[in-house]
């Protein structure tokens, strides 16, 4: 899962108005790729593909409604995430 123009900057250098709520997006195992690993897709369905980075969190026991100055007792680790995708 993920959220997308979550951020003013990424909205405007894409040329869009940041929306009133994150878009939420799935990423899926066939998107990600490994550190080195060749980037390969399908041509007919796009001519590029794009990157990002960002940090992950690692959500160690179940959760719901957590008040913002608890959520940190819930997460067991934060690796770094780099993925590309279509």
């Amino acid at each position: 899962m993920a959220i997308g123009l979550n951020y003013m900057d990424h909205a405007l250098e894409l040329g869009q108005e940041a929306p009133d709520r994150p878009i939420v997006f799935g990423k899926f195992p066939s998107s990600i790729v490994g550190p080195g690993d060749q980037i390969t897709w399908a041509g007919d369905l796009s001519s590029q593909v794009d990157y990002e980075a960002e940090l992950a969190f690692v959500v160690g026991k179940t959760a719901k409604n957590v008040r913002e100055e608890d959520a940190f007792e819930h997460i067991v680790g934060a690796p770094s995430a780099a993925w590309c995708f279509l």
